[in-house]
């Protein structure tokens, strides 16, 4: 359960650095004025449907079947109950006798958060180990709530909390579902988060706003120290929808391998099943939701017009077939992130670290070396994806 500190800060670890943990690092990247600002994704754990996108309040856990990277999984969402404020908002720590709960899902909202999250993880030194080898992150909800309106969202500092709250509480069991049952993950996204006050350096009893102390699943604690992430494009990312957020990152990982030269073709079905979107009461109007995702992702410069072919049973649409060619963009952007993956995997190399082993330590000096040489590399960059309005 979330608990509240209030001795918490936003400065970098004094202890060596990790190899991994700069290379998770994209804003040691060069970038240039005008392009958009980059994050990373994972595989399993960005394109599995953890996240529940209807309106309707469900109290118990929801099961889904999905594919991805050519394995069947299963995977349980389990509800998360939020304490209620007299106000009518959200306070997982109020103690009030008015006070009432409410059983909510991670949703839309909850996905924007970690993304968000996410984008902070991948900023100069916020990423630190502590003595058991565990990923922490620290910041203030004000970040995320600056980040928020740089792409014209907006949430108070009760939304960001009670998000936060959801994502730690908030258990994604993931099993491999082909007949052996193999466990995946039992986690929810951040399962140690912790509340406190900022202290302001030289004022003391003044209140510097809230901190946030987490740390990462497992799942995606070892794709961090595996090098298993790929580089997009934060803006495009964070202004699509939910549908197309998850087919930009879908196609991220197809291209990682994949020609680009080919085209992906997905039925409407699979896009249902593997996205976790909410169905509509007419099989019309849930396509219609994919088709205004697919725009959103055509217009946001990440793929061609695409191709539509409907497959009827008698006078009714049973399913729709899609064909999305990346565009030059999308291309350049993918050949920059397998450029980007091949460097950092080389320089874990010349430091001393092997794939699927421990975290590689460095000094600081060291650190600060692997930063400025990351930051002069040459790597050739994308054209800037299209920007939408959010």
């Amino acid at each position: 359960m979330a608990q509240t500190s209030t001795k918490l800060t936003n400065s970098a670890s004094t202890g060596p650095d990790a190899v991994q943990l700069l290379l998770f690092e994209t804003e040691n990247l060069a970038v240039q004025q005008g392009e958009p600002r980059r994050t990373n994704a994972f595989g399993l754990w960005d394109t599995a449907p953890r996240f529940f996108f209807g309106d309707d309040m469900v109290e118990t856990p929801i099961d889904r079947h999905f594919q991805a990277g050519g394995r069947s999984y299963r995977l349980t969402i389990n509800p998360v109950s939020l304490r209620l404020r007299s106000d009518g908002g959200d306070d997982d720590g109020a103690k009030d006798d008015k006070s009432r709960w409410k059983v909510v899902m991670p949703g839309n909202r909850e996905q924007i958060v970690e993304e968000v999250v996410r984008l902070i993880a991948t900023r100069r030194a916020r990423l630190s180990l502590d003595k058991h080898d565990e990923i922490v992150l620290r910041f203030s909800l004000h970040e995320i709530q600056k980040e928020l309106a740089k792409v014209n969202k907006t949430l108070s500092h009760y939304e960001i909390r009670d998000a936060l709250t959801i994502l730690h509480k908030s258990v994604v069991e993931v099993t491999v579902d082909d007949g052996t049952k193999e466990a995946v993950l039992s986690s929810s996204a951040f399962p140690t988060l912790h509340f406190g006050t900022k202290k302001v350096k030289g004022q003391a009893g003044v209140n510097g706003g809230t901190m946030a102390y987490l740390k990462f699943n497992d799942l995606v604690a070892s794709d961090i120290r595996n090098l298993r992430y790929r580089m997009v494009s934060y803006e495009t990312l964070i202004c699509l929808p939910p549908v197309g957020r998850w087919i930009y990152k879908m196609l991220s990982w197809y291209y990682e391998a994949g020609s680009l030269d080919e085209p992906i073709v997905i039925n409407a079905r699979s896009i249902i099943r593997d996205s976790g979107m909410t169905e509509r009461s007419r099989f019309r109007d849930t396509l219609s939701t994919i088709r205004d995702s697919l725009a959103a992702v055509q217009d946001a410069g990440i793929i061609e017009p695409f191709e539509l072919e409907r497959q009827v049973q008698g006078r009714s649409i049973d399913d729709e077939i899609y064909t999305l060619t990346p565009s030059a963009a999308f291309r350049a952007e993918i050949e920059m992130a397998r450029v980007a993956k091949a460097q950092a995997e080389d320089t874990l190399a010349q430091m001393g670290g092997t794939p699927h082993g421990p975290f590689q330590r460095v000094d600081r000096l060291a650190g600060t070396r692997l930063r400025r040489d990351r930051a002069s590399r040459a790597v050739e960059k994308p054209a800037p994806l299209l920007e939408r309005d959010a």
